[in-house]
């Protein structure tokens, strides 16, 4: 597609990464002045089946109007375009430059509070912002939290919206919306495992964030009490106010957190830093000369020089201006979709680029860190070739290194038996197996990846097997006219023969005076003999 240009305005420059059913490009926005990069997604819907489409297409069009509503805050993305193209969906975002908060949170290094502080007013107002509109974020993770290097402002990315879920059990109707569990472990919610998340689910997640920074340690080594309370607060110089403000931030029980980010907020505000060695908050340098960040998930565009090469190129510097891409939470996750992860969504792979983590202290093994950060890579969004790039940078002399080698070889056994799966749910969907194409799709990891390859061929078939399920009803004849019934005629019995009788004599009848015939004597005439001759008359 290089040189190629879009919806007759975005002309292709480069690729930026490449998968089974998705592309991310780089394009030039032809329409603007300067020609501004952007950063354009292809959405490739897995079949061409008209009905399939057609779900598609409305999914497509629900997420990307949620993201042309949250794109009005400053510190969202903004959605530029999006349209259809030759059976193909295209989504053109604004890009980002900047570098994830991952880059900052570095294993055995503590936050002063001031900075832990700042870090949640700025988070916290934009999770204001979206729950009124409606959204609920589900995924808040330093990952998808972007310091803007711009105006070094946090820009919070990566948005799932409600998803249709792949669940037979759940969803009797096709067109019923139901969250599907969406998060990150570690900074998930009780309630949102569950997937039943909260607007407050988002609040857990970026507590979760606060402790990390205050502590130094990632999610995976906090330890709970017997009610699962974590246990940080000897880990952190941290003042008792806003160590309060985080612990009901993280409260196991949503009813017992602050139910808004804007009571969240408030509390904050209150709060007065209590600890005698108060810093000021340190400018953040990122350890990149610069990086792109886009949606969904988190997207960094880079030129690292990693420990160990990265399995795919790193692209370019982008520009500052433009858009970056973004992916069903469908959808999709799916999603998304759905995306939940439904955030719905019917398409494939997302290729989004994550940042290449570098150990940024002395002496530190940051080796069991990445390899988390892969493992969650691969556990929530299926993308195997991110997950992939991430463990390949811990360092040959890691702890880690032999598991996370191990781990890549049990990714790529999963991902061929899964694809397989995936390739014969295509097939009886084609072949209009419509139940053996459903379950076939229903047994697909529940992950952004597959949900954009799976939901499609799911909803798709579950909706041709209701139709053909469905009972027809019997119309109810039109009375016409009869006729009267015929007699029936009884077949008369045939005469059986009989012997003549014989006749019998009776006398005649005497003959009535008057009836009987009167009888008058005629004389015959005499014969002659034919040798007489006539007497002559006498003279």
């Amino acid at each position: 597609m290089i040189g190629q240009t879009l919806d007759g305005r975005y002309r292709i420059v480069q690729s930026l990464g490449v998968g089974g059913f998705g592309q991310t490009y780089i394009a030039e926005d032809t329409r603007r002045p300067g020609n501004p990069s952007c950063v354009v997604k292809l959405l490739q819907p897995a079949s061409s089946d008209p009905e399939f489409l057609e779900v598609a297409r409305r999914l497509f069009r629900s997420e990307a109007e949620t993201l042309e509503q949250l794109g009005h805050h400053h510190q969202v993305p903004r959605l530029l375009a999006f349209f259809e193209q030759d059976q193909d969906f295209f989504l053109v975002q604004e890009l980002i430059e900047g570098a994830p908060l991952t880059d900052e949170l570095i294993l055995g290094e503590k936050w002063p509070e001031s900075q832990v502080k700042s870090l949640l007013s700025e988070v916290l107002e934009v999770l204001d912002f979206i729950h009124s509109q409606g959204v609920i974020h589900r995924d808040i993770k330093p990952e998808n939290i972007i310091r803007r290097r711009a105006d070094q402002k946090l820009v919070l990315v990566d948005f799932g919206s409600v998803k249709q879920v792949r669940n037979q059990g759940l969803v009797t109707n096709p067109q019923t919306n139901i969250t599907v569990v969406v998060g990150t472990p570690g900074y998930m919610a009780s309630e949102q495992s569950q997937g039943k998340p909260r607007a407050n689910s988002d609040l857990y997640s970026l507590g979760i964030i606060g402790i990390q920074a205050l502590t130094g340690r990632p999610p995976s080594r906090f330890q709970e009490d017997v009610d699962g309370e974590l246990i940080w607060r000897d880990q952190a110089v941290v003042s008792d106010a806003l160590a309060q403000v985080l612990t009901q931030m993280v409260r196991p029980y949503f009813k017992l957190r602050y139910q808004t980010a804007a009571d969240a907020l408030q509390a904050l505000h209150q709060t007065t830093d209590q600890t005698a060695a108060q810093l000021t908050p340190k400018p953040f340098k990122p350890p990149l000369e610069s990086a792109t960040s886009a949606l969904e998930p988190t997207q960094v565009v880079a030129s690292p020089t990693p420990a160990r090469p990265p399995q795919r190129p790193s692209p370019p510097v982008a520009k500052s201006s433009g858009c970056a891409p973004w992916v069903f939470g469908f959808g999709a996750m799916a999603l998304v979709m759905g995306l939940g992860m439904v955030g719905l969504t019917y398409w494939g792979v997302t290729d989004e680029l994550f940042p290449f983590l570098q150990p940024q202290v002395a002496n530190v093994d940051n080796g069991a860190t990445l390899l988390e950060q892969a493992q969650q890579e691969a556990r929530q969004s299926g993308d195997l070739d991110a997950a992939i790039a991430i463990a390949n940078q811990i360092p040959s002399n890691s702890d880690s290194a032999e598991a996370a080698q191990t781990q890549i070889q049990n990714w790529q056994t999963a991902w061929q038996q899964q694809q397989d799966l995936f390739n014969r749910a295509k097939t009886a969907f084609d072949a209009q197996r419509w139940y053996v194409a459903r379950d076939l799709a229903f047994k697909l990891p529940q992950n952004p990846y597959w949900d954009r390859r799976a939901d499609p061929i799911y909803f798709a078939a579950k909706r041709k097997i209701t139709d053909l399920e469905r009972p027809t009803p019997t119309p109810t004849p039109t009375p016409t006219p009869t006729e009267p019934p015929e007699p029936i005629l009884e077949p008369s019995p045939s005469p059986e023969p009989t012997q003549p009788e014989e006749p019998t004599l009776s006398p005649s009848p005497e003959p009535s005076p008057i009836q009987s015939p009167v009888v008058i004597p005629v004389p015959l005439p005499t014969p002659t003999s034919p040798s007489s001759a006539p007497n002559e008359d006498p003279p």
